[in-house]
């Protein structure tokens, strides 16, 4: 409120001035659009549950709970069999796959929100997969949710980066220069997003040689 030359907020609950509602709201529209900017890692879930003796698993939406965005490609396995479930796979593939072909690996498709998998899986199975979630809020309690609805909620996303995009959000909608405001928003958005997650170290040369089982003799310290 500072910087946009505006009277200090001290508070947005149950308060009906439109300027504090606006900014409350843009703030909102910044966490959503981040959320669509890179697979953060404290967006990923885990979810695991029982297969069913059909070929649709349910409702991808209740499968995944917590405002399912898109499943993480390559996380979807049968832990029952220890085979990863492939796919997605297109409707071509899926006409050819239930017409043509006989397979011990199972495939899977979402098709009007429910998660399909071929060929139709025994009850039992246990199954799981990750997914990338919508809840970018927590509120005091620590509760993940997808939408500010109290003075207390707090972002997942790093402050700088969420008010660097209020900057730029807030400028943008009162038609004031903002290319200054937009750059250093992208660019937060790229410096965060690569050191979103732990990245293994590359090498050029060649790889260190995995631990077997053997005598293991210290490099120092011998008795």
């Amino acid at each position: 409120a500072r910087r946009f030359a505006l009277p200090l907020i001290t508070a947005s609950d149950g308060v009906s001035d439109a300027g504090v509602l606006q900014l409350r709201g843009m703030l909102q529209a910044v966490g959503e659009d981040l959320v669509t900017r890179t697979d953060w890692e404290f967006l990923r879930r885990r979810v695991s549950w029982s297969s069913v003796a059909a070929e649709s698993q349910g409702y991808i939406e209740t499968l995944c709970s917590e405002n399912y965005q898109e499943i993480i490609p390559n996380t979807f396995w049968n832990e029952t069999r220890r085979l990863e479930i492939l796919g997605p796979i297109s409707e071509t593939e899926w006409q050819i796959y239930q017409t043509t072909v006989v397979t011990p690996y199972h495939r899977y498709r979402i098709a009007a929100s429910q998660l399909l998998v071929y060929p139709t899986l025994p009850a039992g199975e246990t199954l799981s997969l990750m997914y990338k979630s919508g809840h970018w809020v927590i509120d005091n309690t620590g509760v993940p949710k997808s939408y500010i609805t109290a003075d207390t909620d707090m972002p997942l996303f790093a402050l700088p980066l969420m008010k660097a995009g209020l900057d730029f959000f807030w400028k943008r909608a009162k038609e004031m220069p903002y290319k200054v405001e937009e750059d250093r928003y992208e660019a937060l958005v790229e410096d965060f997003a690569a050191r979103n997650t732990v990245r293994p170290v590359l090498s050029m040369d060649a790889r260190p040689s995995p631990a077997m089982p053997g005598i293991i003799v210290p490099t120092t310290n011998w008795g």
